[in-house]
């Protein structure tokens, strides 16, 4: 199978599945109607992920200790409702009386991280946190955090209560735009992942956990890899060794990307929302979910990988983006970070269960290793 086929079927499988993401309607239940007061499994319980479910609900009593602890002990909440769509973090809208609409977003807890792949972490929102501010270029149009609690008093795991962006994902929208607007999108894309990406670190990494060189973020990304393969019993495990040997044959090759800059690290249209304006035209009015962003090089964007050396990469975005490095080395550096992508996709799906789609992308990473290998083995 050819690297356009692999990437592209990811990327629109991703945009899929995110279409068949419920809305977040105007008309929230009241939340009565959508738990029964004090029932529901405690939310400490988790899920091993083997029923293609992260994690289990909060009960009604969890949600609204959170509210009284956001908004106060007099909060009147008139009603909750459970946002499907996410893949790491449970979220749930909030209607909350005198306030605006709102979203709460619980991390995964460390019992359900331990059972997961390498990549799942309990402290995304703590890094969303901490980037937030880094993010200033692109501030207006990132969600305000209302409250934030990483004590965990009240549960075992990390929450946010966050403003709703404005718009709709532009995922949901794809199928309906015109080229025109597609491209002008594309575009104000663009110019937004510029100004995030030219935004320079003092380390490469995660804010929690900085280290000195670009290679260390890649060589323990892949170590994770490799440990999933084995605990998940995936496979084709001697192609993952073979690519982790590789890398560390080449790390001078990893660390000439130069400087560390800050990556969104899942930006693409489902985490995009748009809005039409005043005068019919679309336009960019949020951005979410940077909880895995990180300090690398700017080519590990995840919308990136999958566009690296495509014919049919939409060449809008790269006319207000720039023209990418197309050197053997950075074409190089482009597979590995493929590869990567692959590994966290394959593992993942694995730990949900979906075992024909952990064997499709196991395959397309096997495809991705032997071009790597072929190129500096």
């Amino acid at each position: 199978m050819c690297l356009s086929a692999i990437g592209y079927r990811a990327l629109s499988s991703a945009w899929h599945h995110a279409r068949m993401k419920r809305a977040i309607g105007p008309h929230p239940q009241p939340l009565s109607q959508s738990w029964e007061r004090g029932a529901g499994t405690p939310e400490r319980d988790g899920s091993s992920g083997a029923d293609g479910v992260r994690q289990r609900p909060l009960r009604s009593t969890d949600i609204e200790a959170i509210c009284r602890r956001a908004f106060g002990a007099g909060v009147h909440l008139d009603g909750v409702r459970a946002l499907d769509g996410g893949t790491v973090n449970m979220t749930y809208r909030l209607d909350v009386a005198g306030e605006p609409a709102c979203v709460l977003r619980v991390a995964p807890s460390p019992g359900v991280v331990e059972r997961g792949p390498s990549w799942l972490s309990p402290l995304g929102l703590r890094r969303e946190y901490a980037l937030t501010p880094l993010l200033a270029p692109v501030a207006p149009l990132l969600p305000r955090t209302l409250a934030a609690d990483f004590t965990r008093q009240l549960l075992d795991r990390d929450w946010v209560i966050q403003s709703i962006v404005a718009g709709t994902p532009w995922s949901e929208l794809e199928d309906g735009l015109t080229a025109d607007e597609r491209a002008d999108l594309w575009r104000q894309l663009g110019t937004l992942t510029r100004a995030i990406h030219a935004v320079e670190g003092d380390a490469f990494g995660a804010p929690d956990q900085p280290r000195a060189t670009w290679f260390d973020v890649v060589r323990e990304d892949l170590d994770g890899i490799q440990r999933d393969w084995w605990r998940f019993d995936l496979p084709h495990p001697e192609g993952v060794a073979e690519l982790c040997r590789v890398v560390e044959r080449n790390r001078t090759v990893l660390d000439a990307m130069g400087a560390p800059r800050l990556v969104h690290s899942d930006l693409d249209p489902r985490h995009v929302f748009v809005a039409r304006g005043p005068d019919g035209r679309l336009r960019i009015s949020g951005l979410i979910d940077h909880e895995y962003g990180r300090f690398a090089d700017p080519a590990s964007e995840s919308m990136l990988v999958w566009f690296a050396g495509e014919s049919a990469a939409p060449a809008a975005f790269f006319e207000t983006y720039g023209s990418p490095l197309d050197d053997e080395t950075s074409r190089w550096r482009s597979l590995v970070y493929r590869a990567v992508a692959l590994g966290w996709a394959t593992a993942d799906a694995a730990h949900l269960g979906r075992v024909d789609s952990a064997r499709e992308t196991s395959a397309d990473l096997q495809t991705v290793v032997d071009v790597v290998l072929r190129r500096r083995g």
